[in-house]
């Protein structure tokens, strides 16, 4: 049990600690029983940080930016006994109705302004993240998704996908790389985080009848990916306080927090325009790649018939997937309006296709 936490100042990083008394030093130990700090009683300026808990705010009177807040009671009692000053109650101000009257009136207008504003905002904030944060955005995600990271690395099959990944990126304005694998998700499903990380769930490739199917799967996620809409929905979901993480340099901890409820979100809830867009983008994709176009419509309308019945547990969630995504006919439509059929090919051979709905069996 930890008796309190420690920052040291030099970032936001909380660190969990055990503290204890040698002689008269206070003496701070992280998890992995490193000594971070060793300060002599003398030294130390105390404030009572929780009048409830009675937790205690301590500070070394040289280094004013490293903060210990002790919470173990019994300790904190202790620690007291050192001191050669009391601690001091932090002082709390009383408010009149005239000023929470005000205070109420002007959160409320700073978030009817948030509300409003952010989602006019949210591309161009996207557009200004740092690749290098994304990603590191990105893969704090993938690992709040159960399955997410268990990839499968069959040579064979990893081969035809990354052939069938480089085809659609040679014909698609990708911000970045794109980065694909195929893992054992919990529940059958595709998605695209930012930083451009694509998942295709085992489960689903193996509902797939048709490496068009995939291709169609593939090229909507990728157009996601080039509009970034990843990025964006991370940015509404998460608000100000994912620019606030950014520029203190993401070692708060917020960022993995609230990636552990935004990576859900991410998966199913981009909006129908965008989804409507992704299609556009990635019908026009196959073309230029020369592949047929089928595939996408086929595989969601069989989808829908399967599971149409089903609303519970992982399938609820495959029906959440497909409510986001405009109506089947709309697509049947969309990819209806094609090339001649002489001029399209399967989006790989059948050795290939079989490869790669076994890349998991290995």
């Amino acid at each position: 049990m930890n008796d309190g936490v420690f920052y040291d100042g030099k970032s936001a990083k909380r660190n969990p600690v055990q503290i204890s008394i040698v002689g008269t030093d206070l003496e701070v130990r992280g998890e992995d029983n490193n000594i971070l700090a060793r300060w002599p009683f003398a030294d130390l300026q105390a404030t009572v940080e929780s009048p409830k808990t009675g937790a205690l705010r301590l500070i070394h009177t040289t280094s004013e930016d490293a903060v210990l807040i002790a919470t173990n009671a019994e300790l904190v009692s202790r620690i007291a006994t050192f001191l050669s000053t009391k601690p001091r109650k932090q002082h709390t101000h009383g408010f009149s109705t005239r000023h929470v009257a005000t205070v109420f009136a002007v959160t409320v207008l700073v978030g009817a302004l948030i509300y409003f504003m952010l989602p006019k905002l949210v591309q161009p904030i996207a557009a200004l993240i740092p690749l290098e944060w994304e990603q590191s955005l990105g893969e704090r995600i993938l690992a709040s998704i159960p399955g997410a990271e268990q990839s499968c690395h069959s040579t064979a099959g990893a081969e035809a996908l990354t052939n069938l990944t480089a085809r659609l990126a040679a014909v698609m304005q990708l911000p970045y790389p794109v980065k694909v694998s195929v893992a054992e998700l919990e529940f059958e499903n595709a998605f695209a985080t930012p930083g451009g990380f694509i998942v295709i769930g085992n489960s689903l490739l193996v509902e797939m009848q048709s490496p068009n199917e995939l291709a169609g799967v593939l090229a909507h996620e990728m157009a996601h990916i080039a509009e970034r809409h990843p990025m964006s929905r991370a940015v509404r979901i998460m608000g100000l306080s994912l620019i606030f993480e950014m520029l203190i340099g993401g070692d708060s901890g917020l960022t993995d927090t609230l990636a552990q409820g935004a990576g859900i979100l991410l998966m199913f809830s981009h909006s129908r325009d965008d989804e409507r867009m992704a299609d556009h983008i990635s019908l026009d994709a196959l073309k230029q790649a020369r592949i047929q176009t089928d595939g996408l419509a086929a595989f969601f309308t069989r989808l829908e018939k399967k599971y149409a019945h089903l609303e519970n547990g992982s399938l609820g969630a495959v029906m959440a997937w497909l409510r986001t995504h405009p109506s089947f006919a709309e697509r049947r439509q969309s990819a209806a309006i094609t090339p001649s059929a002489t001029e399209l090919r399967a989006a790989m051979s059948d050795q290939e296709w079989a490869a790669l709905k076994s890349i998991c069996d290995s």
